[in-house]
């Protein structure tokens, strides 16, 4: 029989040499490592754990909220420490807003709890979450809240989990960067907005828009019509995405409106202004510049 432990020790450090950004790399990744080592069976044997993480699974995709509670009960009877579907069950259990997000930050602290208790939340592991088997619910866990402070404009609170998970998940499978980025902006925090840029560079839709609000808000015009430029080169989409929401009065039509998207399309756009609503909503001269701007055409070489 297979030493499961000491497989799982090795696939963690092969891990940590990966850049992980989404659960279908990981996934890609843990076919690599099978291939290499020349496992031809699955290298997590079924545990209470794994049932756990089944039935969890199966809640998530069941047609009733009724079913949806039972299969997660079960999943919690199976493994009481189901950080997910712990999540999950006061998500559709809760009266309101404010009683969820105690829930959850009473949940996010037990697990903080059991993880220093096993000697897993430790100096040597900062950095490598969401690399971790036993930490990547405890990030999922800590995004649901940032989500939850941003919908509730507690911004203060939403950037202390964003910088933490940071420090904690430094490859940012999750795109928490993103998010910090876009607050920093809204706060006109300079030093923090070039401390981010510098630790993630990158040229996207999701970096320019927030600088793009940077930029107006500080009155410097020339970035922002540069930064404006690059947005509608990459993706002549958004300015039309965002247009339309202003004339349609209502930036409501934008949020969970968008389905998979690839790069230059409606869809990305709409995802990158529904991840910034908040930041755009709350500089309205932003949008009146944007209705009186017109992009620069190059000239063409002949």
């Amino acid at each position: 029989m297979r030493d499961t432990d000491k497989v799982l020790k090795q696939l963690e450090k092969f891990m940590k040499d990966k850049m992980i950004d989404s659960d279908e790399e990981y996934e890609v990744a843990v076919q690599e490592f099978m291939k290499l080592h020349n496992l031809e069976t699955p290298i997590i044997e079924e545990t209470f754990e794994t049932r756990s993480d089944y039935l969890y699974d199966q809640a998530l995709e069941a047609e009733s909220e009724k079913e949806a509670l039972r299969l997660v009960h079960e999943s919690l009877k199976e493994n009481p420490n189901n950080c997910d579907a712990k999540i999950f069950l006061a998500e559709i259990s809760a009266n309101n807003s404010d009683i969820l997000e105690e829930e959850m930050i009473k949940i996010i602290k037990e697990e903080q709890v059991r993880l220093v208790n096993e000697d897993i939340y430790k100096e040597e592991n900062l950095g490598q979450f969401y690399d971790i088997i036993q930490t990547r619910s405890y990030i999922r866990a800590k995004v649901s809240l940032i989500e939850m402070y941003l919908s509730k404009g507690r911004y203060q609170l939403a950037r202390h989990e964003m910088e933490e998970v940071l420090m904690l998940n430094e490859h940012d499978n999750m795109g928490v960067r993103y998010r910090l980025l876009s607050l920093y902006c809204f706060l006109e925090e300079k030093e923090k907005i070039e401390e981010i840029l510098e630790k993630y560079p990158e040229s996207s839709l999701l970096t320019w828009l927030p600088m793009s609000v940077y930029y107006y808000k500080t009155k410097n015009y020339f970035l922002l019509d540069e930064t404006l430029n690059k947005m509608v080169e990459y993706n002549k989409n958004i300015l039309k995405v965002m247009n339309g929401a202003v004339e349609a009065d209502s930036f409501d039509i934008l949020e969970k409106s968008f389905g998979a998207y690839q790069p230059g399309d409606m869809n990305e756009a709409m995802m990158v202004i529904e991840g910034n609503l908040y930041l755009i909503a709350s500089t309205t001269g932003y949008i009146m510049y944007l209705n009186n701007w017109k992009p620069i055409i190059k000239n063409k070489v002949s």
